[in-house]
């Protein structure tokens, strides 16, 4: 006998119906509660790690800090010790050295290197008027105390005089090898033999002498029965 269709929304099923639906509810509740534990617990084993290896890293780093500090500590510098130190003389020629580096230069104009040649000149004169003046009344006092690169007054003398016979040579070789030449290609000649000179180049040179140099000359007279005069620094004199 066939069923009619009213018994398809009978009591009874749409209670089968309302708790297939809660069964449902209650599953989707469960899986994402389960899902959400899982998620917590990743996170937070997550947290852990990393705030272990940051506790680590902190942790090394202040060991680092303590031992460098410990080393530190052991080890003081000995503000005293000479190996510390350049003789004030030596590196006065050592700046020497760098300002005739800039006349030794091509990249400079030709008159600046001229320039700077006749300032190591200038300086160097200086230099043994005050300086090298200075280090040798030290010697004549007979004074044994070293300064702080350790050189007693005759260490520093002597290394004084290697660096600046040096200097004097390398000044020349500047001049003769280097300035002069590239003068000489500018049209600006160097005469050193009075040979090579015209005959109106001669008259000038007379004339110029005698209206312009002799007149302003000192003559001094040098024998037996006076004493040598007095030469003063850096003053042209005419022997």
């Amino acid at each position: 006998m066939a069923k009619s269709s009213s018994d398809k929304n009978t009591p009874k099923n749409a209670a089968d119906k309302t708790a297939a639906k809660h069964i449902v509810k209650a599953a989707a509740k469960s899986a994402v509660k389960a899902s959400a534990k899982n998620t917590v617990k990743a996170v937070a084993k997550n947290t852990v790690k990393t705030a272990a290896k940051t506790a680590v890293k902190a942790a090394a780093k202040e060991s680092a800090k303590a031992s460098m500090a410990k080393a530190a500590a052991q080890v003081k510098p000995d503000f005293y010790n000479p190996a510390y130190y350049t003789n004030r003389e030596l590196s006065w020629l050592d700046f020497n050295y760098r300002i005739l580096d800039e006349a030794r230069d091509k990249t400079n104009p030709l008159f600046e290197r001229l320039k700077f040649l006749s300032i190591t000149a200038s300086n160097l004169d200086e230099f043994f008027m005050v300086r090298v003046a200075s280090i040798m009344d030290m010697v004549h006092a007979k004074v044994e105390k070293p300064d702080l690169s350790g050189l007693k007054a005759q260490e520093q003398l002597e290394k004084v005089e290697q660096k600046c016979h040096a200097l004097i040579d390398r000044q020349y070789s500047t001049l003769s090898r280097s300035l002069i030449p590239a003068l000489r290609n500018e049209g600006y000649d160097l005469v050193t033999n009075p040979d090579a000179l015209s005959i109106e180049q001669r008259d000038y040179l007379k004339t110029f002498f005698e209206e312009t140099v002799y007149p302003v000359l000192t003559p001094t007279a040098v024998d037996a029965s006076r004493p040598f005069p007095l030469i003063r620094n850096k003053s042209l004199n005419i022997g």
